[in-house]
């Protein structure tokens, strides 16, 4: 039934199936910009002492094949039950 599938596979379809010359140029902009800006943040906050403790609790569970964001580790990258990555360890 159509109407079990999520809204995040609906808005991932409709993402994936995008060209960029669709999207207006003030969109892209902006888009990259909150990318560049998230980007940041990973980096900022991988140096913090919530960040180490994250780390070395998601390293005790293994490594994988994802790079974490300013950290010398690779990690298995798990969506969080709404299906958003956690931004600091988002594969990269």
């Amino acid at each position: 039934m159509a109407n079990d599938i999520m809204i995040s596979d609906r808005l991932a379809a409709f993402a994936d199936s995008l060209q960029q010359s669709q999207i207006p140029p003030e969109v892209w902009r902006r888009a990259k910009l909150l990318t560049h800006d998230a980007i940041g943040a990973a980096y900022a906050a991988s140096g913090c002492d919530f960040a180490q403790k994250t780390r070395a609790a998601l390293s005790a569970l293994g490594s994988g094949d994802s790079q974490v964001i300013g950290m010398p580790v690779k990690l298995v990258f798990k969506p969080a039950e709404n299906g958003q990555p956690v931004p600091m360890f988002a594969p990269v």
